[in-house]
């Protein structure tokens, strides 16, 4: 039975009866009659409910807990609290009351995040041991009861926070955000490097011998784009030490610009090299839908967006006008005459420089592709 049955089993508890209704009036409006009739409750349904027979039931309870980095915690803010949530303290979540909790309770510092709803309750935001449920052997007074610890969910996309739900699912008893970062005594500088010295991501191997064997034989620019999705789609354990043991492969374009602009063969890579590098590549990952290099754990390339958007706009108009013109003239002759209603029609509009939509509707096969590339040539050629 797949977990997909569950939207089939809570929409026939909430259904309810079927009813159909129709009626011959005016086209005045009696919201009264449309209010009584909204609803329709069988007489089984109705003795059901004055016998006050349990409506429906849901086991084992589910508790969702928190995950945020440090002071991340969701405000909400109204004119009347604005100022009190400003000047106040951080309000309290499950999980910071977990580190408060881990400092006062010893049977609380033997267990994971997810697992502390079995042993406490949730009330007036603060864990309290539970007065019910089965007793704990070895630990008087700690009771267990079958509840569903849930952590949100958290994309890898949000950096930190990820790697801080990853450690919570792997460390005991965690008695401050500084102490999930501390690994055999040791303060890490983050979450990630945290996971990383703990063995909680995947090697980086693959990528490295993927490097490796591309470096042999494919361009640079082909190397930024193979990192780039490495970076974008492969969620990476350390892209920082992929980059360095590549970066000089990915900018020997670069370098061999320099070398031939200032003429001098014993030029050498230099950070100016690879700030360029580092520009095209952060353009590749944008490009698909990723983020900042430094949001990847990589150095942020000195740019502004005005450089970035000028590389674009020079790459856009940065075409051969005769040889567009040389095409226009070999593939003209080619068009069929309804290929051809829509190319004049749309010289016409360049011709009176006005604007204006066109709408390309054909079959597979009959030649829309030609067309457009023909059309976009023709744009080309007068830019």
């Amino acid at each position: 039975m797949s977990i997909k049955s569950i939207k089939y089993v809570l929409k026939y508890i909430h259904k309810g009866c079927d009813q159909a209704t129709f009626a011959l009036r005016s086209h005045q409006v009696d919201e009264i009659s449309d209010f009584q009739n909204a609803r329709y409750i069988s007489s089984s349904e109705a003795a059901w409910r004055i016998l006050e027979f349990p409506i429906h039931e849901r086991f084992p309870p589910v508790e969702q807990l928190a995950v945020h980095l440090e002071n991340g915690q969701r405000v909400y803010f109204t004119e009347d609290t604005a100022r009190e949530q400003v000047s106040g303290d951080p309000p309290k979540t499950t999980l910071t009351e977990f580190f408060v909790l881990c400092q006062s309770d010893d049977f609380a510092r033997t267990l994971l995040y997810q697992e502390v709803p079995q042993y406490y309750t949730w009330s007036r935001k603060t864990w309290n041991r539970r007065k019910q449920g089965k007793d704990v052997a070895g630990h008087p007074g700690v009771k267990e009861a079958q509840v569903i610890g849930r952590v949100y969910t958290i994309s890898p996309r949000q950096g930190e926070c990820f790697y801080l739900r990853l450690l919570l699912h792997h460390v005991r008893g965690p008695q401050s955000f500084a102490d999930l970062r501390t690994v055999e005594g040791d303060l890490c500088s983050s979450f990630r490097d945290a996971c990383l010295r703990l063995g909680l991501l995947e090697d980086d191997n693959q990528y490295h011998l993927a490097m490796d064997e591309a470096s042999v034989s494919n361009s640079p620019a082909s190397l930024r784009t193979l990192f780039a999705v490495i970076l974008t789609w492969c969620e990476p354990s350390n892209p920082l030490e992929i980059y360095e043991n590549h970066k000089e492969d990915m900018a020997e374009d670069f370098l061999h610009q320099q070398r031939t602009q200032h003429q001098d063969e014993d030029l050498e890579f230099n950070d100016d090299i690879f700030n360029v590098a580092l520009n095209d590549l952060q353009e590749k990952v944008i490009s698909m839908g990723g983020r900042e290099l430094s949001e990847y754990g990589l150095p942020h390339p000195q740019t502004v967006d005005s450089d970035r958007f000028a590389r674009v706009y020079r790459r856009e108009i940065d075409y051969n006008h005769e040889e567009q013109q040389a095409y226009i003239n070999c593939n003209v002759p080619l068009l069929t005459a309804d290929q051809r209603d829509v190319y004049d029609t749309f010289c016409s509009m360049i011709d009176r420089d006005e604007g204006g939509m066109l709408f390309l509707d054909a079959p597979g096969g009959t030649g829309k592709t030609f067309l457009i590339n023909l059309i976009l040539a023709k744009l080309r050629s007068v830019q």
